[in-house]
Order: structure tokens, then sequence, then C-alpha cells
């Protein structure tokens, strides 16, 4: 079995020049995840929005209403959180959760 790759990657929506920096889920933050969606009390919102704070590493030309470029700060993943659409936490969400499975390949080898 091969360890998955935590490499970073860019990722950026059809029509629009922002570029978000994200990163694979580590194994212990995949437990995590796993635990809010499927403990007892499956907390969907909550696991997509611990994925998305901690692998969005950054953005670049992220517009707020007024054509102004939102900053990305690093230690406050809160604040971030409060400027993406619902729609962009949940795309962003399914890229992390690709690009951090193993496959079928990768665990034979």
């Amino acid at each position: 079995m091969k360890a998955i790759s935590l490499a970073p990657f860019n990722h950026s929506f059809p029509d629009d020049d922002t570029v978000f920096n994200l990163r694979p889920l580590n194994g212990i933050e995949d437990l995590e995840r796993n635990n809010l969606l499927y403990g007892h009390e499956g907390k969907t919102n909550e696991a997509f929005l611990f994925v998305v704070k901690k692998c969005l590493t950054g953005w670049s030309k992220y517009l707020d209403a007024n054509d102004k470029e939102i900053v990305f700060n690093p230690d406050k993943p809160d604040e971030n959180m409060k400027v993406l659409h619902a729609d962009v936490i949940c795309d962003l969400y399914k890229r992390i959760i690709a690009a951090s499975e193993v496959s079928d390949q990768q665990k034979k080898t």
C-alpha cells in the first residue's frame, strides 16, 4: 500500500479568475471527518466546514461584491469561511475529498 499524496493543488471554477489553494486531508483529519459524518449525530454541515477550514490554504483573485480583492488570512479560518458561498464550500469539499482518496490500485501496491 502506498501513502496518500499530501501534495497541494489548485482549483478554479469555469469563467472565474479566482484560484483556490487546497491540500488533501491527512489520515487523522479523514478519521475526524468520518466521525462527524457517520457518528451518532451525523453532522454533515460540520464535516464540510471542518474539511474546507483544514484544507483551504489560500486563494487569489477572490472578489467581494464591489470587485475588491478579499485577502485570505491563514490565522483566521472562520473569517475566511464567512466570505465563501455555500456552493463554493460544497465544491471545494468535493475536490478535497477526491484528492484525499486512496485508489484501489494504490491500496494493492
